[in-house]
């Protein structure tokens, strides 16, 4: 199971993060698609997709390393 995790966008710290996830977004769904014709099946593999990417902001690590990353530090 892959999660899309977006920071909380009115935070200061956060601001750039959340713009760098609009504009990864926007990569795949541009303003003038329609969303309406994206299927469940495209979605789950552009979603997949993007929590592969490696992030600056995560010392090049995928959201989900650092999302599992996280949870280690939580036994």
């Amino acid at each position: 199971m892959f999660l899309f995790i977006l920071p909380i966008p009115t935070a200061p710290g956060n601001v750039v993060i959340n713009e760098n996830a609009n504009g990864l977004l926007r990569e795949f769904f541009p303003k003038a698609l329609d969303l309406a014709i994206v299927t469940e099946e495209e979605l789950m593999e552009d979603l997949i997709l993007m929590n592969k990417r490696p992030r600056k902001c995560l010392g090049w690590k995928t959201a989900f390393e650092a999302f599992m990353e996280e949870l280690s530090h939580l036994n």
